[in-house]
């Protein structure tokens, strides 16, 4: 009874530190700069973002849904589906919603079709710069904050014309009371 009535398994990552071998020599890391211009350059949208998902997708992909803050490189919407190869042990990267961390994407943001991940880093001002200098495009809002301009627009042409139907009504209406 207890089999039937359980929930299914989910398959789960787990991390476990490797012996060093002795004598090992790591290799010299490649500098921060010289990796942010790399990811730039192949890279079709940047962006640093905030998480609010994160969802085990088919095979070892994941999909986050990200809150973006800014755009680095290329413009889109204020929230994004990303789907990559996140990995739990992936150095300088948390999956607990509210994390915050800059995407290397591939993708088209105004589709409904996540956004394909390159590369992900720490959100620092140091990669931020590292994005400007390789493509000399200023971070820039998310498309979102431009929807004000258009709402307002909406709501002014809106009472206008609710004003100008008032007008005819209060002229149609004088006319009445003069017969």
């Amino acid at each position: 009874m207890i089999l039937f009535s359980a929930p299914p398994s989910r398959p789960a990552l787990a991390c476990e530190p490797t012996a060093v071998i002795p004598g090992y020599v790591p290799p010299t890391p490649i500098p921060l700069e010289t990796q942010v211009a790399g990811a730039s350059q192949s890279a079709e949208i940047v962006l640093e973002g905030i998480i609010e998902s994160w969802v085990a997708g088919p095979g070892m992909d994941s999909i986050l849904t990200v809150q973006v803050e800014r755009y680095l490189k290329g413009h889109g919407p204020k929230t994004v589906k990303i789907q990559g190869y996140f990995w739990i042990c992936a150095p300088n990267f948390a999956f607990s919603e509210g994390s915050r961390a800059t995407f290397f994407l591939n993708g088209d943001a105004s589709s409904a079709e996540p956004l394909q991940s390159q590369s992900w880093y720490d959100v620092q001002e140091a990669v931020a710069a590292g994005v400007r200098n390789s493509t000399g495009q200023r971070p820039a809002a998310p498309n979102g904050t431009y929807n004000i301009v258009w709402l307002s627009l909406f709501v002014t042409v809106l009472l206008g014309w609710g004003m100008f139907i008032r007008y005819r009504r209060n002229i149609s209406n004088a006319e009445k009371h003069e017969e």
